[in-house]
């Protein structure tokens, strides 16, 4: 994983000499596997984004959460998730408050697929509130 982060952050550092990008509004999602990619990029980079958004993430890991608990988050599961026990991801919300962090969890009564949670306005609301806290840029 470790030369996936750097990969991000390359391309990351590409799209905002090629296009004009507010650096202080960057931010990372994805779902499944995809979910926990966005809280691993977090994790790694916390500087880095402005905040992030994991929809059922598989696996996620608790050693990660003082990181996180750095970051605005949001997270959506689904409570009859196929995949990934919800008791998974409460345990990681628990780690990332008992770290400082207050991050924004939704049970959606539904399973694994839950990617109609990109179909919300408010979601887009959210993220717009939210901007990178001052730090050199890598």
């Amino acid at each position: 994983m470790r030369s996936s982060s750097r990969a991000v952050e390359r391309a990351l550092r590409e799209a905002a000499a090629d296009h004009r990008v507010d650096r202080d509004r960057v931010y990372v999602t994805g779902h499944s596997m995809g979910g926990r990619g966005a809280l691993y990029a977090g994790y790694k980079m916390p500087e880095r984004f402005a905040a992030v958004v994991s929809l059922g993430p598989v696996s996620p890991i608790t050693a990660w959460a003082g990181k996180l608990a750095k970051i605005p988050l949001r997270l959506f599961h689904g409570s009859k998730d196929q995949f990934l026990p919800l008791k998974e991801v409460e345990e990681l919300i628990r780690a990332i408050e008992a770290a400082g962090g207050s991050p924004e969890f939704t049970v959606l009564e539904r399973d694994h697929y839950i990617l109609d949670v990109y179909d919300r306005p408010e979601l887009y609301e959210w993220l717009a509130r939210q901007k990178r806290k001052p730090a050199a840029d890598k």
